[in-house]
């Protein structure tokens, strides 16, 4: 997984720079581990105006809220198609009645729900796939 996000980083960043480190990124991943990385990203990929996938193969997606609208999620550059994982909770804020807000043993953490059609079945698949390769 590649994480795409400011990180505290107050330097100006171009959506050119972006897309080329992580098309770069991407395609050497995919060259050295066999599969395709999954592009987790959110806020700085909206705010830039990325779009796409930039060579990785699905995204997660961190958006605390109660639910992942269409717009947001194509906003950040990919589809439900291609979405893994929702990340709905940063540290304790979530906004999902009933779903987790802590780990046993840890406490508050980023939580992320998988949200890809055919769930763990398709992963595994998938990652079969990469291992045959």
């Amino acid at each position: 997984m590649v994480d795409v996000e400011r990180g505290g980083q107050r330097v100006a960043l171009t959506k050119q720079r972006v897309e080329d480190c992580l098309a770069a990124f991407a395609a050497r991943y995919e060259q050295l581990a066999g599969p395709k990385a999954t592009l987790y990203a959110g806020e700085l990929l909206r705010a830039i105006g990325a779009r796409g996938l930039y060579g990785c193969g699905r995204s997660a997606l961190a958006l605390y809220s109660a639910t992942l609208p269409r717009d947001i999620v194509m906003r950040t550059g990919t589809d439900y198609e291609h979405l893994a994982f929702w990340q709905y909770d940063g540290d304790g804020e979530s906004y999902l009645a009933g779903y987790p807000r802590e780990a046993p043993g840890c406490g508050k953490i980023d939580i992320s729900a998988m949200v890809m059609a055919g769930g763990l079945a398709a992963m595994r698949a998938g990652l079969r796939r990469a291992d045959s390769c």
